[in-house]
């Protein structure tokens, strides 16, 4: 295959970035993570109830080479907590950071393999949306709950889906505490499952989806 001189020339510097990206010493991920952070008005370890506190530095490379996706996974994986995380997000919205990663060539320079290797597309997105909703309900139905939840059940005590899912139902019903006066808005759980739960289970009187 011939490959033409734009593409080629930018093979190369995608491996030349993320040579020079992979021999970065941790520090450096770490300052540029917490610089970043502060702009957002968020120190590690600060005392604000934005503030995050981290567990395990592996956290700083992961933000840095996952971005969004890393910060949650690493959350997940207990690398780092903050007292209230919807405040966090908050701040990280609203502060900007991604134009002004875009302005600064240091911080842009840092991102660039991220940002190169990402395939990913407008374009592509789109067929690979057509792609899995398109396949009909017939293969959705065969392996879903019976209330058709696209969600992950709460299996404690217990490894029947069915069962999960109605757990996982009764819990959400519970944790907003609903009464038989409230109205229900059930977007994107599926089939609707959600509203059919809370009518049948928790005695709402009145359901939109």
């Amino acid at each position: 295959m011939i490959v033409q001189p734009n593409k080629q020339k930018r093979q190369i510097l995608k491996k030349r970035l993320v040579s020079k990206h992979d021999k970065l010493k941790p520090q450096s991920s770490k300052n540029l993570i917490k610089k970043l952070l502060a702009e957002a008005d968020i120190k590690v370890n600060g005392d604000k109830l934005w503030d995050i506190r981290v567990y395990d530095d592996r956290f700083y490379e992961r933000m840095l080479k996952d971005r969004n996706l890393g910060l949650g996974e690493s959350y997940m994986e207990g690398w780092w907590d903050c007292e209230h995380p919807d405040e966090m997000i908050y701040h990280l919205l609203h502060s900007g950071i991604e134009n002004k990663i875009r302005e600064n060539l240091r911080y842009l320079i840092r991102f660039l393999p991220t940002i190169l290797i990402n395939s990913q597309s407008g374009s592509r997105s789109r067929i690979i949306g057509i792609q899995h909703y398109d396949l009909g309900n017939d293969l959705f139905f065969s392996f879903l709950d019976t209330y058709k939840q696209y969600s992950c059940g709460y299996f404690q005590a217990t490894v029947d889906l069915n069962e999960a899912q109605e757990k996982k139902l009764d819990m959400i019903c519970a944790k907003v505490d609903l009464e038989t006066t409230d109205h229900v808005l059930d977007i994107g759980c599926g089939w609707g499952g959600f509203a059919k739960f809370s009518a049948c289970m928790a005695g709402i009187g009145k359901m939109l989806r």
